[in-house]
């Protein structure tokens, strides 16, 4: 039994009422983005770097040079793309929490059906109150499914 199909729908109505929110995910995004940035530099720095030395030097100096400088660009450059998708990952968390959080509802306790006495003497309005209260759970238990679902697919 996973996490989500422990917890009942107030259980998860509760969860992300009372949530801090995504408040840590939101700084790790920016502090990714600033050492992305920093390796994106690096990268072009490594670059520039390996063709001034194969316009300075000659022979199989400039290619060792640049067989020694280019990789390393490329590794910054990968670890930047890397990045990037880390940053869109921590994105669509943040967002995944807001829709799930918007979308939760608190879920009514169920109605006891009415007695046959008490419908009677309403002339049938118990029996409505009662489907209405039913009906009403039932879009409680559709929100509770939906962030349930979204919460598999974090």
């Amino acid at each position: 039994m996973g996490f989500w199909d422990s917890m009942s729908g107030q259980q998860i109505y509760e969860n992300f009422a009372s949530a801090d929110g995504p408040d840590g995910l939101m700084q790790a995004q920016q502090h990714l983005a600033r050492v992305e940035a920093v390796y994106t530099e690096r990268e072009n720095q490594i670059r520039t770097l390996a063709a001034s030395m194969e316009e300075g030097w000659t022979g199989d100096a400039a290619g060792a040079a640049q067989r020694g400088a280019g990789p390393l660009a490329v590794a910054h450059g990968g670890a930047a793309q890397e990045m990037a998708t880390a940053k869109d990952l921590l994105a669509n968390q943040v967002d995944s929490f807001y829709v799930v959080k918007s979308s939760v509802t608190p879920v009514p306790p169920a109605p006891s059906e009415p007695s046959t006495f008490h419908n009677l003497i309403s002339f049938g309005g118990a029996q409505s109150d009662y489907e209405a209260g039913v009906a009403y759970g039932k879009q409680g238990q559709a929100a509770e499914d939906a962030a349930a679902k979204h919460g598999r697919q974090m």
